[in-house]
């Protein structure tokens, strides 16, 4: 991969592996991560008109799904705390509060581990060269994300980063893309809205 440098100041991460992120079908909601010819993972929306959807990650089951109205999660069903969860930046925190005001899911916040690590979910780039990091808590990209433009599709690439174990980067890689998907739909409501 030719590495992309969009902030001179911060060049994007050699990758150590990169996996593709394909809309099997144009008319349904369904994605899969693959490696060459390995699949990794399926993502499918349960329905449409839901947020919820429903990963299968080397063969575990896990939801994306909204929480409380504004937190967005990945999390095993019957789980009580979820793997990751992110919160808008206006949502009421104890902590970091002003980090959380400033930042924007589609720029900088803040993503909370179960294991008490935390990552952050950050844009760069504008518009065609824009690309999506989850980075760690030493700003090392665990996982890079940039979305393929395609007439009716969504897809994408994943590249992790050098040193990332497979199972962190899977679930950076599903709950980053599941952000974007998010994103993506935001974008298509409010354009719709703005037409109609």
């Amino acid at each position: 991969m030719t590495p992309i440098v969009v902030d001179a100041t911060r060049p994007a991460p050699a990758a150590a592996r990169e996996m593709q992120w394909t809309q099997p079908h144009w008319s349904r909601p369904e994605w899969e991560l693959h490696e060459g010819e390995k699949l990794w993972v399926t993502l499918r929306r349960v329905h449409w008109y839901g947020g919820t959807l429903l990963a299968h990650i080397e063969g575990t089951e896990w939801h994306c799904m909204r929480h409380d109205l504004a937190e967005l999660r990945l999390i095993r069903p019957g789980a009580d705390q979820p793997e990751m969860s992110i919160r808008p930046y206006w949502w009421p925190s104890d902590e970091d509060t002003e980090r959380l005001r400033l930042s924007r899911w589609r720029g900088d916040a803040p993503i909370e581990r179960a294991d008490g690590r935390r990552w952050f979910w950050r844009q760069h780039g504008f518009w065609r060269n824009r690309y999506w990091e989850v980075l760690d808590e030493k700003e090392c990209a665990i996982v890079m994300i940039r979305r393929r433009r395609r007439v009716f599709r969504i897809e994408g690439m994943a590249s992790f980063g050098a040193g990332v174990p497979l199972e962190d980067g899977l679930h950076a890689a599903v709950f980053g893309w599941y952000l974007l998907l998010r994103e993506a739909a935001r974008r298509h409501h409010a354009a719709a809205a703005g037409a109609g």
